[in-house]
């Protein structure tokens, strides 16, 4: 099985098919933070609604994107003025893109794990690789939804589906299949 690496164009149309047009609050909110982050992720953010695009990838809402830059408790992470906490997974985990003047188109991954000690783990993507990534696992799921011979007992991927999977991470950057932070 081979996993597609889609051009953003493309993976956007798909998600503003499947999660609609961005309501008036988010359209606000990508407008008050379009200083300080990638382009590209307020131009997503004007058109996509919110919604899980995959397992570990959601787009909050403006109000709770709101209140994870000001309420999450990470003192080291800087939320709000270094990083903005674009997406949540399932678990709690935060994907964060740096804000400028700093390079601000860098993403990184925060474990909540680590609590108060969290700091942001950079995976060496920007914030269009991060939609390609999401993307990817996006297909990951729905394929072993399909076929759930791609997974093992344990829910892995069985080898030949975690080389493709991989593969396709590489195709996105060429270091992610190491730095990708959760398991496939």
């Amino acid at each position: 099985m081979k996993m597609e690496v889609r051009p953003i164009a493309a993976i956007v149309a798909s998600l503003e098919s499947d999660f609609g047009s961005a309501s008036v609050a988010e359209k606000k909110q990508a407008t008050a933070v379009a200083d300080l982050v990638p382009a590209l992720y307020v131009n997503v953010r004007k058109r996509v609604g919110v919604g899980e695009i995959a397992a570990d990838f959601t787009w909050p809402s403006a109000p709770n994107l709101n209140d994870e830059n000001r309420l999450r408790d990470c003192p080291l992470c800087g939320l709000g003025r270094q990083w903005w906490l674009f997406s949540v997974t399932g678990t709690g985990d935060a994907w964060l893109v740096r804000r400028a003047p700093r390079p601000a188109d860098e993403v990184s991954f925060l474990n909540h794990d680590e609590e108060s000690r969290a700091i942001p783990h950079s995976l060496g993507i920007s914030f269009g690789e991060w939609l390609q990534l999401a993307d990817v696992m996006r297909q990951v799921d729905r394929a072993s939804k399909a076929d759930r011979s791609l997974l093992d007992r344990r829910y892995r991927p069985v080898p030949e589906f975690e080389e493709a999977i991989r593969a396709a991470l590489a195709r996105v950057s060429p270091s992610l299949s190491r730095t990708y932070p959760l398991g496939l």
